[in-house]
């Protein structure tokens, strides 16, 4: 983050976007999935294999990097897990690297995980993949078959695909098209005009004919409202 903020800050979008993946593959930890353990001092260890090699991590600090061609076998026993390799600072002395796992099935996906990408990175064939198994006699399912191809035919196949352009489009921060187009001032302008909802001139004048008081002396005939009384103008029973 303290990257993107600071050095990348003012570029494009592609510009940025490229930078920030130049500057993120060079780092320890790009593209390792860690795999906690413990060393032979029981100290915690993150286990990871990348395209270089096997890794070890201890915190934020890588303390072990040993390559591919310099590995020479990978095997478990139980929870325990054993890189062997030669260390070529030291006149090609072996090395064996102890790792101790939560359960033996922990130990044997670490170690699936370990022959599958030394195969990928280290061998130029899949054809010259054989299969492996780990030198525990006593577990079942400790041989593993690699499947598909490697490292360097993915790349030459990858390399003669003939591929355009790509067009890539971003989204834009701020007001979207359907905002503008219905934006507050265009709102006013297409808004027909409220009419009231209000009685008409005819609705009034009815209205007031029916509440007039009239009274009528001579004959008698008064009228409240809309009611007439008409008990006077009734004939009489006899």
């Amino acid at each position: 983050m303290e990257i993107h903020k600071n050095e990348l800050r003012g570029q494009c979008t592609s510009f940025a976007e490229l930078n920030m993946l130049q500057r993120a593959h060079i780092l320890e930890t790009y593209g390792v999935d860690p795999h906690p353990c413990k060393d032979f001092t029981g100290s915690i260890a993150f286990l990871g294999f990348t395209a270089t090699g096997f890794v070890v991590f201890q915190g934020n600090k890588r303390i072990h990097l040993l390559k591919w061609a310099d590995v020479s076998k990978l095997k478990f026993e139980g929870k325990t897990f054993y890189v062997i390799g030669i260390q070529k600072e030291s006149s090609l002395k072996k090395l064996v690297l102890t790792f101790h796992t939560s359960t033996p099935a922990a130990c044997k996906h670490l170690w699936k995980c370990g022959v599958e990408n030394q195969a990928f990175y280290k061998c130029a064939k899949s054809s010259q993949i054989k299969t492996v198994s780990s030198s525990n006699i006593f577990f079942k399912g400790s041989r593993f078959r690699y499947s598909g191809r490697v490292a360097k035919e993915v790349i030459e196949a990858s390399s003669k695909i003939k591929r355009e352009q790509p067009e890539v489009r971003r989204a834009q921060f701020g007001q979207s098209r359907s905002y503008n187009s219905l934006s507050h001032k265009n709102l006013i302008m297409n808004m027909e005009p409220l009419v009231p909802a209000l009685p008409s001139t005819n609705e009034y004048e009815e209205t007031a004919a029916d509440n007039v008081k009239l009274s009528i002396s001579p004959a008698g005939l008064s009228t409240r409202g809309s009611q007439l009384n008409l008990e006077q103008f009734l004939p009489m029973r006899g």
